[in-house]
């Protein structure tokens, strides 16, 4: 029988041929490598792209926010003009929500300077009474004004990190607790635990759930409406404070932590390097009452104003001061030039603590001059000061002037209590 050769079978389009396994890892290789390069190019058109719009906003904040300076500046000039209540109220509520808007903006462009790399942390030691200083002339007001008690331990110690960012971050978490704070207090403290120091900010406020606590750092994260929020000014803001926090931690290489009660209150602890001879030891806290700050004080008021002139220094007297009380008439003046300051005998030939003076006084008498006669008088450590519209201060004097401090009127004595205890509690003893 003659055998019959068979053909090979032909694979149907559906059966193809099998790879070989070394083609098939070549061809894998080469799929693998042509998704990573086109994930890569991706990536990097999505960074350059939120780098632009970073910039940009950056940019757009700036400029936006030269326009509001004009706004301030006119909300400044109606606010110094007179006016019936109607008026008033509506001028104030213009100039709060300038300075609500200014503050938005100001958080929009501390965000987007440190994501475009433009903010560079520079370390260096300083102590923390030197941050008190500046947070309590800032804030007492605004703690006084909602009924909170704002205090400050700590102030011994030595810090080595950005001095600026350090502020910036407290300064966050500060307005934080006062706007989330309806009953209480707030207490900023520093202490020493093993090799950090532990920056906190304490508050009795709303708290804050534990679903919450990790999404409060991101942005435009809210989970908590401002107290008092029908007054004129109030905002909630945007969400971006504690956002600002955690970038700037992040760029020091340091750490913020948060615990917290509903309904209790929360602290934020910020950990950072101690700076060189920082003493591990904690020396006792010493809270000094606003009216023993004021004992024995001498200050002197001159105030052409009879009414308010008496008020202030029953007032003053109330706190434990000790007050000399002068009018405009008390400023011997040549023309628009001020020679001396007349205070009698007794206690007011003494040289005062504290120097505060009503605006405008009698005779118009130009700023410069004004403000040479009562330091030759009283001397130039002597804290001076200003009570009145910000228009009558005279453009010559400002709040950058050293020793030199201003109040608008109608005084609140909150403010001014609050602005007083900065001035006199030096003397006293640190804070914390």
């Amino acid at each position: 029988m003659r055998a019959v050769t068979m053909p090979p079978p032909t694979p149907s389009p559906a059966q193809p041929w099998p790879m070989a396994p070394q083609q098939h890892d070549e061809s894998l290789v080469l799929q693998l490598q042509a998704e990573l390069a086109q994930a890569r190019q991706a990536l990097a058109d999505a960074e350059a792209s939120s780098l632009a719009k970073t910039q940009f906003l950056a940019a757009a904040s700036h400029d936006l926010r030269q326009p509001l300076h004009a706004l301030t500046l006119f909300a400044e000039a109606l606010q110094s003009r007179p006016q019936d209540a109607d008026q008033q109220r509506l001028v104030d509520n213009i100039r709060a929500a300038v300075d609500s808007l200014d503050s938005l903006f100001s958080a929009l462009l501390d965000l987007t300077r440190i994501d475009a790399g433009a903010v560079q942390a520079r370390p260096c030691t300083f102590q923390v009474e030197d941050l008190w200083r500046r947070l309590r002339v800032h804030f007492e007001p605004l703690a006084f004004d909602k009924g909170l008690a704002l205090r400050l331990r700590g102030g011994h110690h030595l810090i080595h990190a950005d001095p600026l960012l350090v502020e910036r971050i407290v300064r966050n978490l500060v307005a934080n607790a006062i706007r989330y704070t309806e009953d209480g207090g707030v207490l900023l403290a520093v202490r020493r635990r093993g090799d950090r120091l532990m920056l906190q900010v304490w508050d009795s406020g709303q708290g804050i759930a534990p679903a919450d606590q990790q999404r409060v750092f991101g942005e435009f994260v809210q989970v908590a409406e401002a107290t008092r929020s029908g007054e004129p000014g109030s905002r909630r803001g945007l969400g971006l404070g504690l956002a600002i926090v955690k970038r700037l931690t992040d760029l020091m290489g340091a750490r913020v932590e948060l615990k917290s009660t509903p309904g209790r209150g929360s602290v934020f602890t910020v950990h950072l390097p101690p700076g060189p001879n920082e003493e591990a030891s904690e020396p006792a806290a010493l809270a000094v009452p606003l009216s023993q700050t004021l004992h024995l004080r001498h200050i002197v008021v001159i105030e052409p104003d009879a009414g308010l002139r008496q008020e202030l220094a029953a007032l003053l007297a109330s706190w434990g001061a000790e007050v000399t009380a002068l009018d405009g008439a008390a400023l011997r003046t040549t023309g628009t030039t001020c020679t001396t300051v007349a205070v009698g005998a007794g206690p007011a030939a003494s040289r005062p603590h504290l120097v505060i003076v009503g605006l405008p006084v009698a005779g118009g008498l130009d700023g410069d001059a004004l403000l040479s006669a009562l330091r030759a008088q009283f001397g130039a450590e002597v804290p001076m000061m200003w009570v009145g519209a910000p228009a009558t201060a005279g453009a010559a004097i400002g709040s950058a002037v050293p020793g030199i401090h201003r109040l608008a009127k109608p005084l609140q004595p909150n403010r001014l209590r609050a602005l007083i205890a900065f001035l006199l509690g030096g003397a006293d003893g640190k804070s914390g």
